[in-house]
């Protein structure tokens, strides 16, 4: 429509150009100039008619345009409604998430659980109920419990009155019977004494007496309890304990520096010392007392913690056992904890809490002989330590009965070492090897010295580091063995484990004869070291010839190296005297170090 009123205004100007030029030239023709009027009076009519329609539609739209725009302005003020709604609800569920009821803190007894409850809220007010319920029956037992426990105290007190009025005759009688007992050899003084003492022990070192004495009970245990320490001990231990406790109440009441100061002074070294009394077990032939095994067992009140100590009584003039007794401990095998860090987060908050270092603490414990506080140890008294889930199932197993026998097997363990050391270091090599499948005819080589060594010159010698660290431990004991043939000369270093004879011992071999020859440069030595390693103790008969075998096992294997190696060299030293058909075998030029069937072979 606006393209028609633009053509008809477009054709009226140019009508009104030609009636202009028209009447600019003088044009005397009427019926031209009348055709032009009546033309323009058609095009204006043409042009009113479109200028209506054009307003009709403008007016129409305008009135399009409110009724959208009020369309508009309604779904707006419903969108800030529902905006003010959802920001209600949103305050509202705030208010739920922050709501907390007081029976979330309650630790509950059970939980009740049923597929008829179909939401959370009916299964917590089902739990409520029961906890209710519960709690009332706990109550009612315990109101019973209380009044058993009057009548048992009031029984106890009549049977306590009565054995007091026979206790001087019974005393009466055992003076009158000590002779006797005297002539029977029956110690009743002493344990009596010894009863005494039991009931004045902690609580853990108690239950761990308790547990002890009935293995001792058990036949041909081989295991001896005792208490050291005084009952006059136990009791200044205890009144002291009651006066740091008044102190420390004091202190907290006071406002005074100084009398803190004081009390901090005074309660500085209670817990460095264990309670007076302690618990004593020793293992061992008892009618032979140098060849026992002693554990004492301490408990630490303010700490909380156990510790254990052990000694070797063993022939101690002789200079190798006393060397191995005081280089390894036995209680350090027991489990793989070595006692070198503090069994539990408790005992360190505490430590903490009194401002001491636990490395200064452990390393006090052992100056002071008191020992280290095993984790096995806290396990067999009953104290928590790191690393147990289920603490109720740690309580039903029967640790003592397995650290006791472990204690047993490794101390007998410990005896067979020194055995075998009596008799290598006083040449008696054969002592033990009566069973065993061995070469005829004994070494033509000698073993001249056999000396214990330290750590340090082990690595500062020929010893392989690459292939052995793996294998050697600070806790492994080290020897040196000297075997001279003419003037071949072989050294043997030994690391001896302190599992020892459950690891086997490491043999790392040297010999000093035209020029030095060991694992690094040659490989016959490389063999023979492995020849006399592979023994193991499930391949031998007598448990006591493990390190002896290994000796003779090296002794042989010198003398095959001496009688293959020397035919290279003139003059010939040594002769072929050993019983093996092929000298090297192979590109690796293996020696016949292996005894099998009747010779010796690759």
């Amino acid at each position: 429509m606006e393209n028609n009123l633009s053509e008809s205004l477009d054709d009226l100007l140019q009508v009104f150009k030609k009636v202009h030029r028209i009447k600019l030239g003088g044009s005397n023709e009427p019926e031209s100039h009348s055709e032009k009027l009546k033309m323009t009076v058609n095009m204006f009519g043409m042009i009113k008619k479109l200028n209506r329609e054009i307003k009709y539609n403008v007016r129409e739209g305008r009135v399009n345009l409110g009724a959208q725009k009020q369309s508009v302005d309604g779904s707006l003020l419903h969108l800030q409604n529902l905006l003010y709604e959802i920001n209600h609800l949103k305050k509202q569920i705030r208010h739920c998430y922050e709501f907390k009821s007081q029976d979330e803190d309650l630790d509950l007894l059970e939980d009740v659980k049923s597929d008829k409850l179909t939401s959370n809220h009916k299964e917590r007010i089902a739990c409520l109920e029961k906890e209710l319920q519960l709690r009332k029956e706990l109550s009612g037992n315990y109101k019973e419990l209380l009044n058993r426990r009057e009548e048992v105290i009031g029984n106890i007190n009549l049977k306590h009155e009565k054995f007091s009025l026979f206790a001087p005759s019974l005393q009466t009688l055992l003076k009158a019977t000590k002779p006797l007992h005297e002539a029977l050899e029956m110690n009743l003084d002493v344990e009596w004494k010894l009863g005494k003492l039991v009931h004045l022990l902690p609580e853990p070192l108690y239950l761990a007496y308790i547990n002890i004495y009935f293995i001792k009970m058990e036949p041909n245990s081989n295991v001896n309890l005792s208490i050291s320490g005084t009952e006059e001990d136990a009791f200044n231990s205890h009144l002291s304990s009651e006066l740091n406790s008044i102190r420390k109440q004091d202190a907290n009441i006071s406002q005074s520096s100084n009398l803190n100061n004081d009390d901090d002074i005074s309660t500085s070294n209670i817990h460095m010392e264990p309670h007076p009394l302690a618990v004593c077990f020793t293992i061992g032939d008892l009618k032979n007392i140098d060849e026992c095994f002693t554990v004492t067992l301490r408990y630490f009140d303010t700490l909380g913690v156990m510790t254990a100590n052990s000694e070797i009584n063993y022939n101690k003039t002789d200079e190798i056992v006393r060397e191995i007794s005081s280089a390894s401990n036995i209680l350090d095998v027991v489990s793989n904890n070595d006692g070198e860090t503090i069994p539990s987060f408790e005992v360190q908050r505490k430590l903490k809490s009194f401002q001491i270092n636990p490395t200064s603490w452990l390393q006090n414990l052992q100056k002071k002989g008191y020992g280290k506080p095993y984790k096995w140890l806290q396990k067999m008294c009953y104290i928590r330590v790191n690393g147990i889930q289920n603490w109720e199932e740690q309580k039903t197993l029967n640790v003592i009965s397995n650290v006791i026998n472990k204690i047993k097997k490794l101390w007998q363990c410990r005896l067979i070492l020194f055995t075998q050391l009596k008799a290598i270091v006083n040449n008696k090599i054969f002592l033990y090897t009566e069973n065993e499948k061995l070469p005829p005819g004994e070494p033509s080589c000698s073993l001249v010295k056999w000396t214990s060594i330290d750590q340090e010159d082990y690595y500062a010698s020929f010893v392989d580091k690459t292939n052995q660290d793996s294998d050697v431990k600070d806790s492994n004991s080290f020897y040196r063995a000297l075997i001279v043939k003419g003037s071949a000369k072989m050294e043997c270093l030994i690391s001896l484990p302190l599992k020892f004879p459950f690891e086997s011992p490491l043999w790392s071999i040297n010999i000093s004869w035209n020029g030095q020859h060991n694992a690094t440069n040659n490989s016959a030595i490389k063999l023979m070291e492995y020849w006399t390693n592979s023994l193991c103790q499930e391949q031998l008969n007598n448990e006591m010839a493990m390190l002896s075998m290994q000796l003779l096992r090296t002794m042989y294997s010198f003398d095959i190296f001496l009688e293959t190696e020397g035919q290279f060299y003139d003059p010939k030293e040594y002769k072929k005297e050993k019983h093996y058909n092929r000298s090297f075998s192979k590109r690796i030029r293996a020696r016949p170090y292996r005894y099998i069937g009747d010779s010796f072979k690759q």
